[in-house]
């Protein structure tokens, strides 16, 4: 297998560009000399939901392109980013870094190849956190609640009760809310911590390969499609990393990995 090069991504804005900060509502775009359609998205406050069916969290992962992996293990810690909402005030809040509930490394994984991957249990033994709403967004294919875990206190944010009905989370054999009211919904977890806290996550969480090998598949009128590739698909850019998990375990192998020692390097 040809060897492939590991771009060296730009450091990420100050504001990430994803589903938790999209347009309001669809427009176009021009991006290479090219139109394109973003996503169409409703911010909207946090609400209970309906018709609620859960699905087990034992853990949750933070799954990343290999550029920015190669970028996290160059630093060995998770690099963050700024939170930002349209409904409710953040500007208080340190560096968070983004995580949803794990997937299998077989499914397609919107948002990259890489998975660090740890267990609610592990997390919680670490960290003393409290848990925040932040805001819901509505797409046409899916909704999303965003919670924040931070062991800071915030009066700006709601406090996720457990025991509500309706709650997007329940602590009891960690489950979250997947649909409601038969529609698709996802949960998006801001984990709020400092430079030890993500040195610590870095160290701590195991992390596999995962498939992307969907990203960049086209729609009928043309452009992709944008709910495949979290970070370029869903800004008209061409993913470099459509990769299968194969692909993917195979350039950790060959980049990180050392048969002599049985475990991937640490510099």
């Amino acid at each position: 297998m040809t060897p492939i090069l590991i771009m060296q991504l730009p450091d990420a804005p100050s504001k990430q560009l994803c589903s938790h900060d999209v347009v309001t509502s669809k427009q176009h775009r021009r991006n290479n000399n090219r139109d394109f359609t973003v996503m169409a998205v409703k911010h909207m406050r946090w609400e209970l939901l309906e018709d609620v069916q859960y699905e087990a969290m034992d853990g949750i992962s933070r799954c990343l392109h290999l550029g920015d992996f190669d970028r996290c293990w160059k630093k060995k810690a998770l690099i963050p980013h700024k939170l930002s909402s349209n409904v409710v005030y953040t500007d208080n809040v340190g560096k968070i870094l983004w995580f949803s509930p794990s997937v299998a490394p077989d499914d397609h994984n919107k948002y990259g190849n890489v998975a660090f991957n740890i267990s609610m249990q592990k997390l919680l033994c670490e960290f003393q956190f409290a848990f925040y709403y932040i805001d819901r967004l509505q797409f046409s294919t899916h909704a999303c609640t965003r919670l924040l875990f931070s062991e800071k206190e915030y009066d700006q944010f709601d406090i996720v009760e457990f025991t509500d009905h309706g709650s997007s989370l329940k602590r009891n054999r960690w489950r979250y809310a997947a649909t409601d009211a038969g529609f698709p919904h996802q949960v998006e977890i801001a984990i709020e911590t400092e430079v030890d806290g993500r040195e610590w996550l870095f160290s701590n969480c195991d992390y596999n390969a995962v498939d992307h090998s969907l990203a960049n598949s086209r729609k009928r009128t043309g452009g992709f499609k944008p709910n495949i590739c979290h970070r370029f698909n869903m800004f008209g850019r061409r993913c470099p990393f459509a990769y299968s998990v194969e692909t993917t375990q195979w350039e950790l192998d060959r980049l990180y990995y050392t048969s002599d020692s049985e475990e991937y390097e640490s510099d």
